[in-house]
């Protein structure tokens, strides 16, 4: 039987601890937004990566920020569901759920709605509206109706203003 030499033992034990370490840290992206970390916003600033490595765990992420939009609970969730309108991925579901999503929002709580898209930038505003021109889930006079009956408020009538004003240039 052959005895191992102190290096060479050091040298195969160092060896093996690599692999095992290398075995249990995470790869990309696996473990990406896990845990304590599985919130909107860690989704948000790894959108790409976390689709493409772990789109399991994208879609649930996803669908909790969905519900807890959909609550109207901390209107700041509610207006980073929607700040969602910056990002697409290659297949398309995203953009279906979210549409779903904004336009049942803007439809069963408008007032929720508008409190929401009034804390996003004017750019996003603009592109969750042009999403709500036409819609795929909910009939356009629900939408219209919602922006409508709460063009009074001062507060929203910007918002108004805009969805009405695109509405007639889309058609």
């Amino acid at each position: 039987m052959k005895t191992l030499h102190f290096p060479k033992l050091f040298a195969l034990i160092l060896i093996i601890v690599t692999f095992l370490l290398a075995l249990s840290a995470p790869s990309s992206g696996k473990y990406l937004c896990a845990g304590e970390d599985a919130t909107l916003g860690c989704l948000k600033d790894n959108f790409d990566r976390l689709h493409s490595s772990n789109e399991n765990h994208f879609w649930y992420i996803l669908i909790m920020a969905a519900k807890e939009a959909q609550q109207c609970g901390p209107m700041s969730e509610t207006a980073g569901f929607l700040d969602l309108v910056r990002f697409q991925t290659s297949d398309g579901e995203f953009g279906k759920f979210y549409s779903a999503q904004i336009e049942n929002l803007c439809t069963n709580r408008p007032l929720c709605f508008l409190e929401a898209l009034v804390k996003l930038g004017l750019k996003e505003q603009k592109d969750v509206i042009k999403r709500l021109i036409s819609p795929q889930f909910v009939e356009r006079p629900s939408i219209e109706a919602a922006f409508t009956m709460n063009g009074k408020n001062p507060k929203y009538r910007k918002l108004v203003e805009m969805y009405l004003t695109e509405s007639v240039r889309m058609e």
